[in-house]
């Protein structure tokens, strides 16, 4: 069943049992971050940044890139084994929110962009109009630092 384009995910996230991305063109790709946010297991493609997202084995799956009759029993082994084994689903689910919560959720990107730009940021100490140093660096770690 093909669905156009939309925003509205929730409802397709909560009437699937697993995700399977087989994309061969994808950087870190966001649906694979979704799926893991709902509690669904990954069946993918390991092509750029996708093994940073997810370990083969525990938040979900990790095939080959060919096409080859070797690559097809891979993920059709795969997608089986997750669609007759709720027990498997569940856990590597369980691990997948575990991982999104960990790694790509709002406050936790924030904090790391913040410990980057802590560590980066060049001291800065400027002198104003009436001879006075300002200090920016630590004006800039009281604010950002947490």
């Amino acid at each position: 069943e093909l669905h156009d384009v939309t925003h509205e995910v929730d409802g397709f996230y909560a009437e699937a049992d697993i995700v399977v991305l087989a994309s061969l063109n994808e950087v870190t790709p966001m649906v694979l971050a979704e799926a893991m946010a709902r509690g669904k297991p990954v069946v993918t493609t390991g092509i750029a940044g996708i093994p940073e997202m997810v370990d083969d084995g525990v938040e979900g799956f990790i095939c080959g890139e060919e096409d080859s009759s070797t690559c097809i029993e891979q993920w059709a082994g795969r997608m089986a084994e997750l669609a007759n084994n709720a027990s498997l689903r569940r856990q590597m689910g369980k691990a997948g929110v575990q991982r999104y919560t960990k790694q790509f959720c709002l406050q936790h990107m924030v904090d790391q962009y913040r410990k980057l730009a802590v560590k980066l940021a060049r001291p800065v100490v400027l002198v104003d109009m009436d001879g006075v140093l300002v200090d920016w660096d630590r004006g800039f770690l009281e604010t950002w630092a947490g």
